[in-house]
């Protein structure tokens, strides 16, 4: 295992036992990219060609609207996945835009590459399956989180979930996601 998919190995073989080939291979189909705070990683209307494990950093994922207002759909720190998943999926132009919050280190795996693997080895498959049930999982909560719960209760929440967040992410941002105002987060942190 080189230093380069270190992080990924262990994320993988935490779900599934995997071989030395099967290691090897998921080395070969990795690349390491580096990005800095702020840089876009997939822009609007980009198809997004990769699947990205962050290895140190923090990406959103968000909209833009004719007005040039932003909605945040997704914060991805440290040892998780990242995409546009429906420009994945399809090959088809993005409407989302993926943007490193801090200097970034990513590895990633074409949309090729990735077809590639979970063709030749079943074990990544599952562990793909298992990904994606997580992530609908979660989104199911993200959901139910903007159309149920009040601003509070979508901050309380995401304390206990992600606390790092709050360490790494700005005030402005973590509004965004939770879908307040970042007056609205003040008034809620300043309560506490």
């Amino acid at each position: 295992m080189s230093p380069k998919t270190s992080s990924i190995v262990n994320y993988f073989s935490k779900r599934k036992p995997i071989t030395d080939d099967e290691i090897y291979f998921l080395d070969s189909v990795f690349t390491e990219k580096k990005y800095s705070k702020n840089e876009i990683v997939v822009k609007k209307n980009q198809v997004c060609n990769d699947i990205f494990f962050i290895d140190r950093g923090v990406l959103k994922t968000y909209f833009i609207d004719e007005n040039n207002k932003e909605a945040i759909n997704g914060i991805a720190i440290d040892n998780n996945f990242c995409t546009s998943v429906s420009s994945f999926v399809n090959q088809t132009p993005s409407s989302e835009i993926i943007e490193a919050l801090e200097d970034t280190i990513l590895i990633t795996i074409s949309f090729s590459d990735f077809k590639e693997l979970i063709n030749r080895y079943p074990v990544y498959k599952d562990i793909y399956v298992k990904i994606l049930e997580d992530y609908l999982t979660f989104m199911t909560w993200r959901i139910e989180s903007v159309m149920l719960m009040d601003s509070v209760e979508r901050y309380k929440t995401l304390m206990k979930i992600f606390p790092k967040l709050f360490l790494r992410v700005s005030n402005h941002d973590i509004a965004k996601y939770l879908g307040m105002s970042p007056e609205t987060l003040s008034r809620i942190k300043s309560k506490r």
